[in-house]
């Protein structure tokens, strides 16, 4: 069985060995930091919550699939959820699709 040694566990780390490991790859994941998810995190503040990398993904089939594979729920669509901030030197709200 092929190794395949991975250098970086965050999202895209990540998905690519879930998928190596389904073509029946054997997977080595290194990763600098204490904890696997690169930039992807949420902090909680005063004025609600910050993400520091993408917060969502667009469905599709392919994700619909990944989620299921992995059983995690799909998030209900809600109306607040299309509201986007971005916090640059001072608080200001941008169009952001």
């Amino acid at each position: 069985m092929k190794t395949v040694t991975i250098v970086g566990a965050g999202f895209s780390g990540l998905t690519v060995a879930y998928y190596l490991q389904k073509q029946g790859f054997q997977v080595e994941l290194h990763e600098k930091q204490s904890a696997l998810g690169g930039l992807l995190g949420t902090e909680v503040v005063s004025a609600g919550l910050i993400e520091s990398a993408a917060n969502a993904l667009l469905s599709s089939q392919t994700v619909e699939e990944l989620f299921a594979d992995l059983s995690i729920p799909m998030a209900a669509r809600r109306a607040e959820r299309g509201k986007r901030y971005i916090f640059w030197e001072k608080p200001r709200r941008w169009p952001l699709p």
